[in-house]
């Protein structure tokens, strides 16, 4: 529960649910004009790709929520879900995540001094979630262009739009398997537009995963060296301590030895004077003895 809560507060990730669910809006009052079309049929594919992301996103904040039923019924958690709802012919289901995007803009500036501090703090994750941005912008934009280049081309082999989506992420990705390719000019330039960006995307993602690999070893190493300075700082204070408590020991040593001596000559005085009282007792005795003769 932690983790989600975690998650959905987050700030890049808050931006990231805003900027997919803006793209979902567009494109359902696109869908309005563009029905029946193939801009339209890419439209409607990209908008069930998104599906996963919103689900995922209504299933993180139910978890995190204190209150299931107050985040469902009195929080809007219904709109939510019904907006995470992609079902053919009611496109109208995503106006719903219209609440979630004005919900968390209405909270931006609130804390627009964190917000802004957050993301230059954390700029490889505020890069990392706005390169998966440009990537599914470049992936629905690539397919509605080059599917109006080669659509009409007897000769073309990205017909529909499905096709021309597939494209896009196997060129994006740069792995290029070769079963889906542009033949007109405008086609191949939108294939170079893609390529570069895919280069740029992914070698962006791939820095951001070291970034976060090296961070995670760096932390570590820094947490054993405390680890180990903590334990050297202990054996040094056990050390003094035990120094102490010989050094305490021997003075209690030399205490006790003082006083037995002090003791013994005090003891020794008195039982001189005891005796010498003793003797002076005896002599007047012996005294009083001869005189009584």
């Amino acid at each position: 529960m932690l983790s989600s809560e975690k998650t959905v507060n987050n700030l890049q990730y808050q931006l990231f649910i805003v900027s997919i669910s803006l793209l979902a809006v567009a494109n359902t009052v696109a869908l309005v004009f563009f029905r029946g079309t193939l801009t339209g049929d890419v439209l409607a594919l990209v908008d069930a790709l998104l599906t996963p992301f919103f689900l995922v996103d209504f299933g993180l904040r139910m978890i995190a929520a204190q209150s299931k039923w107050r985040y469902f019924f009195i929080e809007f958690g219904w709109a939510d879900f019904i907006g995470s709802l992609w079902l053919p012919g009611w496109d109208v289901l995503r106006l719903f995540r219209v609440y979630r995007v004005v919900n968390i803009i209405r909270q931006l500036p609130k804390t627009s001094g964190q917000t802004w501090g957050t993301l230059r703090r954390e700029r490889a994750n505020s890069i990392f979630s706005s390169m998966i941005m440009l990537a599914i912008l470049v992936i629905e934009i690539g397919g509605i262009a080059v599917l109006h280049f080669e659509g009409t081309n007897a000769n073309a082999n990205i017909l529909t739009a499905g096709d021309a989506l597939w494209w896009g992420i196997v060129t994006i990705a740069t792995v290029g398997y070769g079963d889906k390719y542009p033949i007109t000019p405008g086609g191949r330039f939108i294939g170079s537009a893609e390529i570069i960006t895919g280069v740029a995307v992914f070698g962006t993602i791939s820095a951001y995963l070291a970034n976060a690999f090296i961070g995670r070893r760096k932390q570590t190493d820094e947490k054993e060296a405390t680890t180990t300075i903590n334990v050297q700082d202990v054996l040094t204070e056990v050390k003094r301590l035990s120094v102490e408590m010989e050094q305490r020991h021997s003075d209690l040593e030399t205490r006790l030895t003082t006083d037995q001596d002090r003791h013994a000559s005090t003891l020794e005085v008195r039982l001189g004077r005891i005796e010498a009282l003793l003797g002076a007792a005896a002599e007047g005795s012996n005294s009083s003895s001869s005189e009584s003769s």
